[in-house]
């Protein structure tokens, strides 16, 4: 019994210690949230909107830890729809995913360069 009062406050305090709320910018826009993350250095890692009832909804963007453009896309009600992007590490080729209204992948393009992401007139 003492082994495991000892190991639940272990990971008590394992999971309360790893969760940095100087991580999590919380911004009230309206009726949603604005939340960004942070990575540890700093830098964003995530960007987006959360509703009242903390759904995902809207543009989210996602960064590495340099601040490259890691996927950008949308979410309605707490679903990915649309078009999503995933960007490689040079950023000049990614793949082109896109969801239906039943949340799932309708399509996916890969290998496409920037200049035919401007030409879809996709907005980032």
């Amino acid at each position: 019994m003492r082994t495991i009062l000892l190991i639940a406050a272990l990971f008590v305090g394992i999971v309360t210690n790893g969760q940095d709320k100087n991580n999590v910018q919380v911004e009230k826009q309206g009726d949603l949230y604005k939340v960004t993350l942070l990575h540890k250095n700093g830098s964003v890692a995530q960007t987006g909107y959360v509703s009242a009832d903390k759904k995902l909804q809207g543009m989210w963007t996602s960064y590495d830890v340099h601040g490259k453009k890691k996927s950008i896309g949308n979410y309605s009600d707490g679903q990915k729809v649309g078009s999503w992007f995933h960007f490689t590490t040079s950023s000049d080729v990614f793949t082109h995913v896109t969801y239906g209204l039943d949340n799932k992948i309708a399509s996916v393009q890969e290998s496409m360069t920037r200049s035919q992401l401007a030409d879809n007139d996709i907005e980032e």
